[in-house]
């Protein structure tokens, strides 16, 4: 939510307020906490309770008092619902208001207006989607966007059983909107939709997933990682992802302090390499010097890892240099191959000429080559 609010310079930070000043008077209003509960809730999506990890890596567990309720248990069961239907002449006029006045001040205020109406309860939920199909006919993607996140914070329970009544073809697209508002107040409830999900679904809406964890907590998102992972089939794209979504929320000297406290393992390789890849994306010189301050070591050489194969995009040449400072030879070997794949398939040419000077030797050479098409 926060990296959203960004690209709107000042105005963002009135909306930031807005979904901020609304957790946290949401949060005063609760007499007790309210205990997770398993079984089937309302909405048919199994809960699987708190995520059940005392974490080593986070030290903590995500249990009642570390997940937020949702949104009907923190404003209390016996709270009347305020909901009042805006007319269409209501609606049309704060859809216009927020993409097209010719003020930035204005257009900002009327879409904090519609977040307003919501937190507090006095917009429906069927005008919500009346507006949101509005923004997306008007092509307003990021406003959008901010309702969809909207939706996951203040009509959860709408939202979802809302997913019932949405054609095949539009309800990943829906999921993907809703749920990192979501999973920022309620990861049990997200990550349980998540996972009733098919795989190739999953791999879409899991960006949008690890962003609301994040936003909860980064704890609660790091313990997801681990729980879900499978190390006998482990893949490294969700931590990767997980890493990319720390470094935009938090920024990447949190994100690198981050990395280096987890455990050694799969995961922790893949974050650690997955910040220098941001980092070289974003800042090559800065991450260059960064990985020559590191002393010989597996740090080292996966932080290698993750410049080499950001930079390859920039200075194929650069980056397969950069490969031969990695000490251990089965993994530079490996991300000669990976990384000399991506440089060949944009110019064979050149990576040619590299490698005929590279002393490279020629079996992992023809593994670079083999089944590689140039663009």
């Amino acid at each position: 939510m926060k990296r959203f609010f960004s690209k709107h310079s000042i105005w963002a930070l009135v909306t930031v307020i807005t979904f901020v000043f609304g957790k946290q008077w949401s949060r005063s209003s609760r007499a007790k906490d309210v205990s997770d509960e398993g079984g089937v809730g309302q909405t048919g999506i199994e809960y699987r309770g708190a995520l059940g990890r005392s974490s080593s890596v986070s030290g903590r567990t995500a249990s009642s008092t570390s997940v937020r309720d949702s949104r009907k248990a923190k404003e209390g069961a016996d709270k009347p619902r305020r909901d009042k239907q805006l007319s269409e002449d209501e609606i049309d006029l704060l859809v216009t208001d927020s993409i097209k006045s010719s003020s930035p001040i204005e257009r900002r205020q009327a879409m904090d207006q519609i977040l307003q109406k919501m937190r507090d309860s006095e917009m429906s939920f069927e005008d919500a989607l009346a507006i949101g199909e509005a923004l997306k006919e008007q092509g307003a993607n990021d406003e959008w966007e901010l309702l969809g996140y909207a939706m996951g914070v203040y009509q959860s329970d709408e939202a979802i059983a809302h997913l019932g009544k949405i054609p095949a073809e539009e309800r990943v697209g829906f999921i993907e909107n809703i749920i990192p508002g979501l999973a920022s107040e309620n990861a049990d409830l997200a990550i349980n939709l998540f996972e009733s999900l098919e795989p190739n679904e999953q791999a879409k809406v899991r960006p949008e997933l690890l962003r609301g964890l994040v936003d909860n907590d980064t704890a609660i998102a790091t313990d997801y990682i681990y729980d879900s992972s499978d190390l006998e089939n482990y893949s490294w794209r969700p931590m990767a992802e997980l890493t990319r979504e720390l470094v935009k929320d938090k920024g990447l000297q949190p994100a690198l302090d981050w990395a280096n406290e987890l455990p050694q393992g799969p995961q922790r390789r893949d974050a650690w390499s997955s910040a220098y890849a941001v980092w070289a994306s974003k800042d090559p010189v800065a991450a260059g010097e960064s990985v020559n301050q590191i002393p010989d070591g597996t740090d080292r050489n996966l932080a290698i890892n993750g410049f080499v194969s950001a930079h390859v995009h920039k200075d194929g040449e650069m980056a397969m240099t950069w490969i031969d400072a990695i000490s251990e030879p089965g993994l530079r070997d490996a991300v000669t191959v990976r990384v000399g794949r991506q440089y060949f398939q944009r110019d064979p040419e050149a990576a040619t000429r590299w490698y005929s000077s590279s002393g490279v030797a020629p079996s992992i050479w023809e593994q670079v080559t083999n089944s590689v098409e140039p663009k």
